[in-house]
């Protein structure tokens, strides 16, 4: 039995399924977590005068981040309206905290959007990734680790402006206006909102 079989076996946690990604290129890499379509609905819309707020919750840091990339996509383009025909690989790298890694998160979908003319659906992190260093916070998000370089696959299609009803509110840029991470503790994953 190889360790991956055994990683196969184990169970998942509520609302991740695991498939597997024939075109990426790395044959040792073709495993990725997904949050399951039920579970990316995990977010809202705060009020704002300016600029649109997103917030997002889920029971592991991978959850709210799928969830924080649906919001985000959604507010442009009805998920409702995306097929998931395409897969796009990306990395994300060179954070050194939270805060970096989630801007450098939504910036990579973003520019998916408007570079590539891609929408994305779901997204799913490699099968074993760490997001976070272990010896990481989340209040100040330093950590003596280096932050690791995180593979995503994202699944969406191209855009088509006929078929996804039009353009909704265009999302020119990420910022750090009001960003805040908590992690409320494993007391709270009962009610899938730990982050």
């Amino acid at each position: 039995v190889t360790a991956a079989s055994i990683c196969r076996k184990r169970r998942l946690p509520d609302g991740l399924q695991e498939e597997r990604d024939d075109d990426d290129d790395d044959d040792n890499n073709k495993l990725f977590l997904f949050a399951s379509p039920q579970s990316i609905a995990a977010f809202e819309y705060l009020d704002h005068p300016a600029d649109v707020q997103l917030h997002t919750w889920g029971n592991t840091v991978e959850d709210m981040l799928a969830s924080l990339g649906a919001a985000m996509v959604n507010y442009m383009v009805p998920l409702s309206t995306i097929e998931e025909t395409e897969t796009k690989h990306v990395e994300i790298a060179g954070a050194h905290d939270m805060h970096t890694f989630v801007f450098t998160f939504l910036d990579e979908l973003l520019f998916l959007f408007h570079g590539d003319g891609f929408v994305a659906k779901r997204v799913g992190f490699a099968r074993g990734a760490s997001v976070v260093p272990p010896d990481a916070t989340t209040t100040n998000g330093n950590s003596s680790a280096p932050w690791p370089t995180v593979r995503l696959a994202v699944r969406g299609e191209r855009f088509e402006p006929t078929r996804h009803g039009g353009h909704g509110t265009e999302v020119k840029a990420i910022t750090y206006s009001a960003m805040a991470i908590h992690d409320h503790g494993a007391e709270t994953a009962a009610t899938n909102r730990r982050w």
